[in-house]
């Protein structure tokens, strides 16, 4: 029964609630996946919010009633007055984020006497349609279920209600979208009234748990039942401990002492495991306390994907988890606790596992004694996806979600009962108190419970509250008051006026800035002010939105930054204004031709102090790839951007076989009008995976083989009439327009199932014939027996053999002619037009369809003037119990910079990453503006002269994949800017770097990383070990040593190499192996690390390992390797000329040091890793520190000095010290 009574709102328990646990994993309200199901919040134009409203061509209208309400206080109420007619209908749809192959249930309640023709459903072509009935007096529920498609297409479901008949009015309340295929009863959420609170009691469902003796209670002898504890390398220990619990007699401590390394750990498994179901969300939870950093972290899964860390606690116990989505193959997983690294101790207790995206309460194993409490801050309601459970909650590292509330928004704070038998709870008292504790807030309610679990929920919607810390109190009481529990909940508050505070100091400071940039313009040095500003003026904008659509944590944080960086800007200014600062020039781009120059771009900029224009290198950088960056272009040059990428394909332009649409084009070169007119250059992504629906259902065989974005058969020779034809209207319209920088051809490209096509079998047979001539050759190759050639099916799955390797070498090549068949057909109407392919840097060496399947570098480099990638360098955030070594990466550095010097190897061209990605999709923690500084400067360091970074977008959806990008990060926005204006103001010093051949060089061996899993990690820990001593690392290919063995030129990358590294090469061809040799025989030195040469390609033992004169070491980790890298550098003479030490003398690790010398000087580039600053450092040359200035910050360099975490330094020596 609902009873209430003066803003207080109580559910009694309608029946005794059992201890056993029920189906149910989440609380009831949250089962829903709509958001604003019962339609009580409404935006300003009367429309439901989060819901669209299209009355197409009907006269329909759509209003939300305040009068009739089956839950709540309204409904949606639909008038159409419009009658049955072809196509025409009006639409009340919802989007909202699904699993994708998994069945939903969607329902929702209906009211009226005469409903007419009205449907609620979805599906990408409206294939689901669950009818309303005839008539419904009373609320009727429409019910229908459904399955989501596999994919990313099944990542969203837009609910529909579609009207298109003539109806009164009906009335539609209580929208539900739920997982499984039974709808369960709907569970009001009730809103937060404004300036007020809510308090409710209610039965609380409990998720299974299935993990048995999780609290370790039952014992055999030193450990618990139904687990198994391994100490494996280290010399961990495991303790069951009765004299620390959280609940129970007993806990487990674990200790340790043995230092990190890969594959060192202890660990304490499950011993049967535990059944899943497929594609489904799980969730793990535990208590945990630890004094200090615990190193562990709880899960499991397959390959132990799932790991939950084990954070420090001070002590106190903490309960953790993490939500996951098993796998579509995963039907059972391991279960397991891992120390990895010394700690002093850690304790976990009441261990858990549950369906569902959401954490239930622990109930303790065997009977209760009496009724507890456990009451927290309620976390943003989760969206599930194949991610995992989102929430969303903005910057959770600066802002604990569990500790801290956003007033403007209201808060809800949850506390679990449990009630023993024997024991009734009959009263629930709330408190909120100040700091002083002062009463701020109190609410009483009845409790009726007396065996079970139940759900207290306090809700606060009083923004007036002026308090920065609350605590909030929660006492239960039995019968005559007796207290039986109680809990405490510390909160940090925001204020709504705290907010407004940070943006009128930031109107202040772009007030005060606008003033400097007019004192700066007369000197040229207005640049980084403009830039800053820039941000301030449109994120104060995005910021009041924000607060507005009620992500206040996202507004409040974009506030503190922009206070922030407008106070430095303005000290900045204030210190070139008063000559203590030379200031920064500025060097743009004109825009006019740009020619390609080795790695550089080069073409005219303008200096800003003196107007002097000159051709010059250009470092591009900008955004992509849509909407907002086609908007702002005019901004972008005051940002400090130089350069967008937006995109269209054949379906927009090929409408029919024989028909073309010139808007897209039209609107295209409109863009480019205003692009060029201000500076800034555009490259044009072709786009080939839109891919034009008419041509699937003329040619159904289209959809035989597909990879990646592109669904079509590429080698089918429909497909190529569609391309060329888009290709052959296309460029002639835009080829001459100077604000064009280059065509991508393609996005993330792959080509991985191929099975079901005839044109891509016969190119399959017929390489395999040109390479074998006979079939008798193929199967002493292969070992296999196959009658002709034909009879060779074509490869769908990584095998460990022969076969799959040359169907690897196969597709790369022939899908590197697909490629260069497009390219051809570009140059011969637009000859002078560079050309590139976004292929994923990142995924070159894995051994999976996004990786070495279909996709080489060197055979793209060969047929592009540009070295085109997709590549990615993410922001490390310390994990909560993460290894606690300062010395970890700050950034995931090594597998862009590895993937930019490979394929700066593959040809003396530049490297475009247009699809720059910096911030993981849907990632909302902290990203300090440092990482984003890092990867521009970076980067272009090892090669990168252009950019544009994903994305140049904004989202309020939580699972979208541009939440988190950095247009909702001021700072990320600054930096990055500042970081593009730095490399043009310095872009011949940063292209001297660019241009130094390696001396070093690794061998990348395709057969090796297809046959042994470990070559990759070989592989990184050579370049890591290398590049820490003060040298650039390039890579020569198997191909590239083949064709020179067979008379070809000296490899592009051997041409200034002393050095070649074969870290765990142990497949390789005879020709492979020779083109070694011959390095060796040409005075070149050679070091295998690890065993090499075991097989040949086609992993054919060799009878004997075969040798090459050199060196060969022990396989180690980086910093291992480091010091004797070092001793060869010197011993070979190819040391760098400067090293880098700290206050003791010692060579410091983690700084990656570049050097060479431009105008008389020795220019040295620097770039701290790890997570702490490198205190007390000095460049020493000959035993003497070496001075200079540091052009980055344009302030002198001498005597120690300090590296932070991520920043680049780029000085400038005197090279004869």
């Amino acid at each position: 029964m609902l009873s209430t009574h003066r803003g207080l709102t109580v559910l009694f328990a309608a029946a005794v609630l059992g201890l056993t646990a029920s189906l149910s994993a989440e609380p009831p309200q949250w089962r829903n996946r709509v958001d604003n199901a019962s339609f009580e919040a409404v935006d300003t134009s009367g429309i439901p919010s989060g819901w669209a409203w299209a009355p197409g061509k009907t006269q329909a209208q759509v209003s939300v009633d305040r009068t009739v309400a089956r839950s709540g206080n309204s409904s949606l109420k639909i008038v159409n007055p419009t009658p049955l007619a072809p196509n025409v209908f009006a639409r009340l749809s919802r989007r909202c984020a699904a699993m994708p192959n998994t069945d939903y249930t969607l329902s929702c309640y209906v009211k009226s006497a005469v409903v007419g023709k009205i449907w609620i459903g979805g599906g990408r072509n409206w294939e689901f349609r669950f009818p309303f009935p005839a008539a419904a007096p009373e609320w009727t529920r429409v019910v229908g279920t459904f399955r989501t498609e596999s994919g990313e297409q099944g990542e969203w479901f837009t609910i529909t209600i579609l009207c298109e008949d003539v109806t009164g009015g009906v009335w539609i309340d209580d929208v539900m979208l739920e997982p499984g295929t039974l709808a369960t009863d709907f569970v009001f959420d009730t809103p937060l009234p404004a300036g007020d609170t809510v308090l409710e009691v209610r039965p609380y469902a409990l998720g299974e748990n299935l993990l048995g003796n999780s609290s370790f209670e039952t014992v055999d002898g030193n450990r618990p039942r139904g687990w198994l504890f391994d100490a494996r390398n280290t010399d961990a220990a495991l303790k069951i401990d009765q004299a620390v619990t959280h609940s129970g007699q007993s806990s487990l401590l674990f200790t340790n002492g043995t230092p990190f390394g890969p594959h060192v750990y202890a660990a304490l498994f499950a011993t049967a495991g535990v059944s899943v179901k497929p594609s489904t969300s799980y969730t793990f939870s535990a208590y945990v306390r630890s004094a200090g950093p615990a190193n562990a972290w709880f899960g499991g899964g397959k390959d132990w994907r799932v790991r939950c860390h084990v954070p420090g606690t001070g002590g106190e116990w903490r309960r953790v988890s993490r939500s996951f989505v098993t796998q579509p193959d995963e039907t059972s997983m391991p279960v397991l606790i891992v120390t990895e690294a010394p700690t002093a101790g850690f304790w976990i207790d009441d261990v858990k596992l549950e369906e569902g995206p959401l954490v239930t309460p622990y109930l303790p194993e065997g009977q209760a004694q009496a009724a507890t409490v456990e009451w927290q801050l309620r976390p943003l309601k989760p969206t599930e996806t194949r991610h995992g459970a989102l929430n969303g909650w903005w910057n959770p590292t600066r802002y604990p979600p569990d500790s801290t509330v956003f007033l403007a928004g209201g808060f809800w704070l949850d506390g679990t009962l449990t009630v023993p038998d024997g024991v009734e709870a009959t009263g629930v008292s709330c408190r909120l108190l100040d700091g002083d504790g002062k009463e701020l807030v109190k609410r009483e309610a009845p409790c009726g419970i007396r065996k079970g679990v139940g759900l207290i929920s306090f809700g606060c919607g009083r923004r007036d509250l002026d308090a920065a810390k609350l605590t909030a109190e929660c006492v239960v009481t039995g019968p005559g008051g007796a207290r039986l529990a109680a809990g405490q909940v510390s909160l940090s508050c925001i204020v709504p006026a705290q907010f407004e505070a940070k943006l009128k100091r930031v109107d202040e400071l772009l007030a005060e800035l606008r003033a400097r940039i007019e004192q700066l313009k007369p000197r040229g040095l207005e640049s980084r002010a403009l830039a800053t500003t820039t941000v301030l003026e449109n994120f104060t904008a995005w910021a009041r939105e924000d607060a507005e659509r009620g992500e206040f944590g996202r507004a409040y944080d974009a506030a503190v930054d922009m206070v922030e960086l407008g106070e430095r800007r303005l000290v900045e200014a204030d210190t070139v204004l008063a000559g203590t600062h030379p200031g920064f020039a500025a060097w743009r781009y004109a825009t006019g031709p740009i020619r390609i120059d080795g790695p550089a771009f080069v073409a005219d900029s303008v200096n800003s102090t003196d107007g002097r224009r000159e051709q010059r290198p250009v470092f591009f950088c900008g955004y992509g790839h849509f909407g907002a960056v086609r908007r702002d272009i005019e901004k972008f040059p005051a940002y400090g951007a130089n350069m967008i990428q937006i995109e269209f394909g054949p379906s927009s332009v090929l409408t029919a076989e024989d028909q073309y649409s010139d808007k897209t084009i039209d609107d295209f070169l409109k863009v480019c009008d205003r692009a060029a007119a201000v500076g800034v250059t555009i490259n044009l992504l072709l786009s080939p995976h839109y891919f034009p629906g008419w041509a699937f259902q003329k040619w159904p065989h289209l959809a035989n083989a597909s990879g990646g974005f592109l669904k079509y058969d590429i080698n089918a020779p429909e497909a190529r009439m569609v391309i060329e034809k888009s290709l052959r209207y296309v460029i002639p319209r835009i080829k001459d327009h100077p604000a064009i920088h280059s065509l991508c051809m393609s996005n993330e490209p792959v080509f991985a199932d191929m099975e079901k096509s005839e044109f891509c079998a016969k190119l399959w047979r017929d390489w395999l014939q040109r390479r074998y001539g006979e079939i008798g050759r193929l199967n002493a190759v292969w070992g296999t027996a196959f009658a002709s050639f034909d009879a060779v099916p074509v490869e769908k799955d990584f095998t460990d053999t022969a076969a799959t390797y040359d169907f690897v070498c196969f597709n790369q090549e022939q899908f590197a002619g697909w490629h260069r068949w497009m390219a051809d057909i570009i140059h011969e109407m637009a000859p002078a037009m560079p050309v590139h392919a976004k292929i994923m840097m990142m995924a070159h060496w894995y051994r999976n369809n996004h990786g070495i399947w279909s996709v080489d570098p060197e055979l793209f480099g060969d047929l592009s003037q540009i070295h085109g990638n997709d590549c990615c360098k993410w922001y490390v955030q310390p994990a909560a119990g993460d290894v606690a070594d300062p010395k970890a990466w700050a950034n995931g550095w090594v597998g862009e910079n590895m993937g930019y010097d490979f394929q700066r190897a593959m040809g003396d061209k530049p490297v475009f990453d247009s699809e720059n990605h910096f911030i993981l999709d849907r990632y909302v923690d902290f990203v300090p503006a440092e990482h984003l500084y890092n990867v521009m400067w970076q980067g272009a360091v090892h090669g990168m002269s252009a950019s544009t970074s994903w994305v140049w977008e904004r989202t309020f959806e939580v699972s979208h994949d541009f939440t988190g990008s950095i247009m909702h990060r001021p700072a990320c926005t600054e930096a990055q800017n500042l970081a593009c204006l730095d490399l043009n103001r310095l872009s011949r010093e940063v292209t001297a770097l660019q241009r130094v051949k390696p001396h070093i060089v690794l061998l990348s061996s395709l057969a090796s990383n297809l046959y042994d899993k470990d070559y990759v990690r070989a592989l990184q820990e050579a370049y890591v070990a290398f590049l820490m001593a003060g040298v650039p690392v390039g890579f020569v290919t198997e191909r590239q040593l083949e064709r020179w063995n067979q008379g070809g030129e000296v490899p592009y990358p051997l041409q200034g190499a002393k050095l070649l590294v074969l870290p765990g090469v142990t497949r390789i061809s005879d020709a492979t192996l020779a083109g070694v040799a011959k390095l060796a025989t040409a005075g070149g030195t050679v070091l295998r690390i690890g065993t090499c040469f075991t097989h040949d390609e086609h992993n054919r033992s060799r009878q004997a390992a075969a040798t090459v004169p050199g060196t060969v070491w022990d396989p180690a980790k980086p910093q291992d390797l480091w010091p004797r890298c070092r001793a060869l550098l010197k011993e070979l003479g190819i040391a760098p000329p400067v090293e880098l030490v700290d206050a003791t003398g010692n060579p410091v690790w983690g700084v990656e040091m570049l050097t060479t010398e431009l105008d008389g000087k020795l220019l040295v580039n620097l770039a701290n890793y790890l997570r702490i600053p490198q205190t007390q450092v000095r460049l020493v040359a000959g035993g003497r520190d070496v001075a200079g200035q540091d052009l980055t910050n344009l302030r002198p360099l001498s005597g120690p000095f300090t590296l932070a975490p991520l920043m680049p330094m780029l000085a400038a020596v005197d090279a004869g010290q």
